[in-house]
């Protein structure tokens, strides 16, 4: 009887797997940990913990992402004047840069009350950009009007099937 462990990664999982092994393997499991290990022993136990890891991958993608997007197209506008916008959205709005993905409906609020009729310009850049990051997507708008929000929620749907 031999005893070893090694740690694998299956999608968003962290599978840790203690496996003894011992003679007459039965199950389905046992052949696959025996096929993957390439053990000629019959039989084979195995434990597995699956720990969910701290950050889903696809979630995570899509922040990195939308928060790259903004910071280039405020970029365009100068270092100071981004700094002072997200300072701005922070004290005035609430919104810090980390939490921006998941408050779309209130940043686009903060750049309209921020820029007026120039926030649509603002959203625009960032459309493109994101466009440049991701350029297999495609938006159809549904009114056939270019929504910001709209964008955004389509795009974290379609990147939730990508990654799958």
């Amino acid at each position: 009887m031999s005893v070893w462990k090694e740690a694998i990664y299956i999608k968003s999982y962290d599978v840790i797997r203690s496996c003894v092994i011992q003679n007459n393997s039965t199950t389905k499991l046992q052949k696959k940990v025996k096929k993957m290990t390439k053990t000629t022993t019959t039989n084979t136990t195995c434990t597995i913990q699956l720990h969910k890891k701290k950050h889903n991958q696809k979630q995570k993608n899509y922040e990195n992402t939308l928060i790259e997007a903004i910071d280039a197209a405020f970029a365009q506008l100068g270092p100071n004047i981004t700094k002072t916008i997200y300072f701005h959205m922070e004290k005035t709005f609430k919104i810090k840069k980390q939490e921006l993905p998941h408050k779309i409906q209130e940043f686009t609020e903060a750049i309209e009350q921020i820029f007026g009729a120039g926030a649509k310009l603002i959203e625009i850049r960032i459309i493109k950009e994101l466009h440049k990051r991701i350029p297999i997507f495609m938006h159809l708008p549904k009114k056939r009007k270019l929504d910001f929000i709209e964008y955004v929620t389509d795009l974290q749907a379609f990147l939730r099937v990508q990654v799958r």
